[in-house]
C-alpha cells in the first residue's frame, strides 16, 4: 500500500527538497563569482571554517611616519582610523584608494595600506597573516 503511494506521487515531491537546494547552491556559487559573497556575508555556507572578517587588520604608513597597526577593534577617534576601519570587514580596493585618495588631500600625505586576515597552515598548524589588499592613496599597490 506505502509503497504503491510513492511510486505514484509527483516527481517534484520525491525529489523537491533536492532540486531546491541544488538551485539554491547554485545561486550561492554565482553570488560569490558575481557580488563578492563570502561564507561570512549573505550566504553562511562553510561559515565556521574560516577567520572571520572581524579579525582582519591593516598596517598604514605614511612617507613621515612607519607602520601603524590598526584592527576592527581599535580604540583610535583619529580621522585616519575612521576611514580605514570601514574596508577591514570586506576590503575593496577602489572604495579605500577613493576614501585615501579624500583623505591625502586634505593632509597632503601619502598613505599606503596592507590589509591582511589570519591564515592557518593546517598542516603545520603555523598562525600567519596573508595580504587581502595592498593600496595606496594614489592608487599604487
Amino acid at each position: 500500500m506505502v509503497k504503491s503511494n510513492l511510486t505514484r506521487s509527483p516527481w517534484w515531491t520525491r525529489g523537491g527538497v533536492a532540486i531546491v537546494m541544488a538551485s539554491w547552491a547554485t545561486v550561492q556559487l554565482v553570488y560569490v563569482q558575481t557580488q563578492g559573497l563570502n561564507s561570512w556575508r549573505g550566504g553562511g555556507f562553510g561559515m565556521y571554517g574560516g577567520f572571520h572578517p572581524v579579525q582582519n587588520d591593516a598596517w598604514v604608513t605614511t612617507d613621515e611616519q612607519p607602520s601603524v597597526h590598526y584592527w576592527k577593534r581599535s580604540r583610535d577617534d583619529s580621522e585616519l582610523f575612521s576611514v580605514v576601519r570601514p574596508h577591514l570587514t570586506f576590503p575593496r580596493k577602489t572604495a579605500l584608494t577613493d576614501s585615501l585618495n579624500e583623505l591625502s588631500s586634505k593632509s597632503g600625505k601619502r598613505y599606503n595600506v596592507e590589509i591582511t586576515s589570519p591564515s592557518l597552515d593546517l598542516e603545520t598548524l603555523v598562525l600567519s597573516r596573508q595580504p587581502l589588499l595592498r593600496t595606496s592613496s594614489d592608487g599604487e599597490p
